[in-house]
């Protein structure tokens, strides 16, 4: 399922989502105020039906196949996070594989958490290019708080209880 938050926009597009909406069932809109990107998550979040959940930021770029891919990595790894890896795209070039991740499934209490944190969540701290199982957050109630740096917030709320992450070598995301 898509669930497409339009925050309070006044540029026409609501007429686009509502579009995508009329299309196809999978496709659901919520129309609010403007609450900030964290209000428009936290909306998402709770309309979200699925056993996992990603995010996509309205300028930026998922590859078709970015959901997919993470589900069945995280189907086959039993992991609680999958990251891929992303380029950055910028007007005149593109930097492909930004973080250069290799495929790998990690044991958050092997490798202890400080260091899970510094390698998984530290040096990347975004959630547009990963996919969680939902009851990770809404199990413990955590959600986006404050207007900027509300990832970083939500990976440290999230540290203890995550057990497993694997990464994807792949990239997936277009950050614009």
């Amino acid at each position: 399922e898509f669930i497409l938050v339009n925050n309070g926009s006044t540029d026409g597009s609501e007429a686009i989502l509502r579009r995508y909406v009329t299309r196809d069932s999978r496709f659901h809109l919520i129309n609010q105020e403007n609450l900030g990107i964290h209000g428009s998550r936290n909306s998402g979040l709770r309309a979200a039906r699925g056993t996992y959940v990603g995010f996509v930021d309205a300028d930026d770029f998922a590859a078709p196949a970015m959901f997919q891919t993470l589900l069945e990595r995280a189907a086959a790894t039993g992991s609680d996070i999958v990251v891929c890896d992303y380029a950055m795209t910028f007007p005149t070039r593109e930097e492909s594989g930004v973080l250069g991740l290799a495929d790998e499934v990690i044991d958050a209490a092997e490798l202890g958490r400080e260091l899970f944190y510094l390698r998984y969540f530290g040096r990347n701290p975004v959630v547009w290019n990963k996919l969680y199982r939902k009851s990770l957050l809404t199990g413990h109630g955590i959600q986006f708080e404050v207007g900027h740096g509300e990832d970083l917030l939500l990976h440290l709320r999230l540290l203890p209880y995550v057990r497993r992450l694997c990464t994807v070598h792949d990239t997936l995301y277009k950050y614009v």
